[in-house]
């Protein structure tokens, strides 16, 4: 699988970036909004694992623009963030993600969504589960 890693972090992004690799899937590390867009063009990625806060363009607007140049059963989207669920609900609305990670993220429960498996990491007692939002 092709999957566009975007994060302001470019230690968080490479590091997730490596992993990914190492488990058999292609990928491309951004490290702001505007290349996220910009190599989504050129890569095709069949999933985006996008920062909700970036400096330049913020994971939601990223997503919107992804959203509109590619169908959504071309581009699955997971969002990583260090926001409360709180605070994104608002922002959450219109179900640009697919699923919702609270940083720091397990590398292992974002592989198990990536290759289907998600019912591995996401008990509800987990710490690893994807963040619920309710929309």
């Amino acid at each position: 699988m092709r999957i566009l890693i975007a994060d302001d972090n470019r230690e968080t992004a490479d590091a997730l970036s490596a992993f990914l690799t190492m488990h058999g899937h292609e990928t491309r590390a951004v490290y702001d909004g505007s290349s996220a867009c910009a190599r989504a063009d050129d890569f095709a990625p069949d999933c985006a694992l996008i920062d909700i806060r970036m400096p330049d363009l913020s994971g939601f607007q990223v997503a919107r623009r992804l959203r509109e140049a590619h169908s959504k059963s071309e581009l699955r989207m997971i969002a990583l963030t260090g926001e409360s669920a709180e605070s994104l609900v608002a922002d959450a609305k219109d179900n640009l993600f697919e699923h919702y990670f609270l940083k720091p993220a397990s590398p292992l429960a974002i592989l198990a969504h990536i290759d289907g498996m998600p019912e591995i990491y996401s008990a509800p007692e987990s710490p690893f589960a994807p963040v619920n939002l309710g929309v």
